[in-house]
């Protein structure tokens, strides 16, 4: 990464700032190896997530491109003011496109019916039931 890094110099490139997704660890100090054009600032990390993460990578494009267009090799600034109150939500979205169908399953249709199983054993017997009513037949 320092090799490219070094590339990306000598082709005109005024400054490669690294910004991490998250903290990891003693492996932050590696970024100074492939890092250019920060200046006086090049010990302060950039993270997102931290509240701050736009407001300082602004101030490091800005600072980069002062001194590289303009002759000015750093910028004075006084402390950012407080953060101010979150705003509004947003609206909702427009419906996004129609999704796949999804995987097909189990390729194949129903197979044919297979052979009948076997005759099972005979169950207990029954209880008696109810006697039936005697008819008379007048013949």
């Amino acid at each position: 990464m320092e090799l490219a890094s070094q590339k990306l110099r000598l082709q005109g490139i005024d400054g490669l700032v690294a910004v991490a997704l998250q903290d990891f660890g003693p492996a932050w100090q590696n970024l100074n190896l492939i890092e250019f054009g920060r200046g006086s600032r090049y010990r302060e990390r950039i993270m997102l997530g931290l509240p701050n993460a736009g407001q300082e990578m602004a101030d490091e494009l800005v600072n980069i491109v002062l001194r590289e267009c303009c002759n000015i090799p750093c910028q004075c600034t006084g402390e950012h003011g407080r953060r101010g109150p979150q705003g509004l939500r947003g609206s909702e979205g427009n419906p996004g496109k129609v999704g796949y169908s999804g995987h097909p399953g189990d390729e194949g249709g129903m197979g044919p019916r297979g052979p009948s199983g076997l005759n099972g054993t005979q169950g207990f017997q029954g209880c008696q039931g109810i006697r039936g009513l005697k008819v008379i037949s007048l013949l």
